[in-house]
């Protein structure tokens, strides 16, 4: 149920800059358990269908992108910080406030007393309490096999529809698979599971 409450959390942090998004393009690695298991497709099939999700998995592992060096930024800042006693982390919480207070990019110069904070690539992070997960939803789906071929899910109208690969062709992007510019590689949208 985390996956979901992150999700509606990015979506809604994604409209306040950009009010006019419409269609998602969520790339993660490919863990069964975690991202291309039944209930994540249940959660993305049964969402409002007020924005286009797309789910593009790297493989069926745990992968590595650019995403993971920022995690990995910050798990290693805030160690350093406890274990010098610069820090107490004690909760979620006095996780997100530290970071909040200390780790959020843009840094101004007269913000930061690091040098260092000015150097970033990234060019903004915040931090985002989600304290509020349904634990109790009841997903009503049935198993779905052969999840680590699938490399694309995307819902259109009422079902979701697999690839065996990603594509991001015109005639892809707008749904029209039967004219993929790929279409030698890459399968056409078949459904995987619908309402």
């Amino acid at each position: 149920m985390l996956i979901k409450a992150v999700t509606d959390a990015v979506i809604e942090h994604l409209r306040d800059q950009i009010p006019q998004l419409h269609t998602l393009t969520i790339f993660s690695d490919g863990c069964a358990a975690q991202y291309k298991s039944k209930t994540p497709f249940w959660f993305l099939l049964n969402r409002p269908e007020d924005i286009d999700i797309r789910r593009c998995s790297f493989g069926s592992r745990h992968g590595k992108s650019p995403c993971d060096s920022s995690g990995g930024v910050i798990k290693g800042l805030v160690s350093c910080d406890v274990k010098t006693s610069t820090c107490i982390i004690q909760n979620a919480k006095s996780m997100y406030e530290y970071c909040s207070s200390f780790y959020q990019l843009p840094v101004l110069p007269s913000q930061s007393a690091n040098a260092c904070d000015l150097c970033h690539s990234q060019v903004k992070r915040s931090f985002h309490l989600i304290s509020d997960v349904d634990r109790e939803v009841v997903v009503n789906a049935k198993i779905v096999k052969g999840t680590r071929h699938l490399h694309e899910i995307r819902r259109f109208g009422g079902s979701l529809l697999k690839r065996n690969l990603s594509c991001f062709c015109k005639p892809c992007e707008g749904g029209n698979f039967s004219s993929c510019e790929n279409k030698k590689f890459v399968t056409s949208g078949r459904p995987l599971m619908s309402e």
